[in-house]
Formats: C-alpha cells, structure tokens, sequence
C-alpha cells in the first residue's frame, strides 16, 4: 500500500502481532477512527493536578501540564498557582494581571540517578 495511512495501519499491524519488537510508543487501533497510545514511560505531572490552568467565558479547568518521567525525574518544587478569584475578576483570560490564555506552570526537576 503506497498511501500514509495505509503504511500507518500496518506498522500498527506488525507492532501489535509482535509487542516485544517495538520497546518504544505504540498505537493500538480502537475501531475505524480511534487509537489508543501506549508508552513505556512512567508519567507524573511536576506541577501536580491543579484545579485549572485556563479560564474563558464559563469554563475554568486545567488544558496544562509538565509531564515527566518519574524512573528518571522528580518533582522538587513547582510554582503555586494563582488563586481562582483573581484569576476570574474579568471576563476571561488573557487579562490586565494575566498576559495568556493558560497560566504559566513551572517545576524545578531533579534527575533521580
């Protein structure tokens, strides 16, 4: 099959008949139009899971995250965030205390070996 989804559906075809030959990401078909995403990482969020990270006319939740490897990163600190009063005392984000549409996250890391 010489089109991209084609070559696309037998890598996933050959990854899936023989997981061992593929140590790295690997997508696994969930019907016509659906993948599932299968990774050997262990991923924690840096920042933790905070209650939001964007707020736009009536929806105030966390689109944002610092994914890290935890076998080979931690967590050491991360910057608090903002609290939801001041973050929603105008009509949305961007605003005049908040320059972006999502709210910075920083972590410091360290590396575990």
């Amino acid at each position: 099959r010489d089109d991209a989804a084609g070559l696309e559906d037998e890598i996933v075809a050959r990854a899936c008949a023989n997981p061992g030959s593929s140590p790295g990401w690997l997508a696994v078909p969930v019907g016509s139009s659906a993948m599932h995403l299968r990774h050997p990482l262990a991923l924690v969020s840096a920042c933790g899971y905070p209650e939001f990270t964007n707020y736009v006319g009536g929806f105030a939740g966390s689109l944002d995250y610092v994914w890290c490897d935890s076998s080979a990163l931690a967590s050491v600190a991360s910057m608090p965030m903002p609290p939801l009063e001041s973050v929603t005392a105008e009509t949305a984000l961007p605003n005049s205390e908040f320059p972006s549409d999502h709210l910075p996250m920083v972590a410091d890391l360290r590396f575990v070996h």
